[in-house]
This record gives C-alpha cells, sequence and structure tokens, in this order.
C-alpha cells in the first residue's frame, strides 16, 4: 500500500426552510401535471369537474379544491380515476 487518501466530506444539513421550500416546489409541479388533465365547468355556484385522475388521493384532491373555492354550492365529480 502506497497511501490512504480520505475523501469523504460532510454536508451541511439542509435548513427546515429549505426543506419546505423544495416540498412546496414539487408539489406545485405535481399540482400543475394533474391540472392539465382536467376540464372545470362552472355553472352558477355548480362546478363540474371532467377528467382523468391517478387515484382516489387525486379525486378526492381536486373535489376537495372545488369544494373550498367561495362561491361554490355543489361539484359534480365526474373524473375518471386511472390512465
Amino acid at each position: 500500500m502506497r497511501g490512504l487518501y480520505n475523501r469523504i466530506t460532510i454536508k451541511p444539513r439542509a435548513s427546515g426552510q429549505d426543506i419546505g421550500a423544495q416540498i412546496t416546489a414539487a408539489l406545485t409541479r405535481q399540482a400543475m401535471r394533474e391540472a392539465r388533465h382536467l376540464t372545470i365547468e362552472v355553472e352558477g355556484g355548480v362546478v363540474t369537474l371532467w377528467g382523468h385522475v391517478h387515484s382516489m388521493a387525486e379525486r378526492e384532491a381536486a373535489v376537495g379544491a372545488a369544494f373550498s373555492a367561495r362561491g361554490v354550492s355543489r361539484v359534480v365529480d365526474k373524473l375518471q380515476v386511472g390512465i
């Protein structure tokens, strides 16, 4: 043996703020991809959602987002789960 080199480096810990920003950015990207597959029709306070989502969780998120909009009295869910 001629020598030993230690090339181990220690990365500094990420701050909570950095981690939060990364998660927010990832969720925003995911939401933008998912929203492209939806059609939203509004008549009065009735919102109808059409399109495809990948999971029941995505379906529930879309319906929940529609219900949370001000002025919405009813959501008609015509979303299809799966590809």
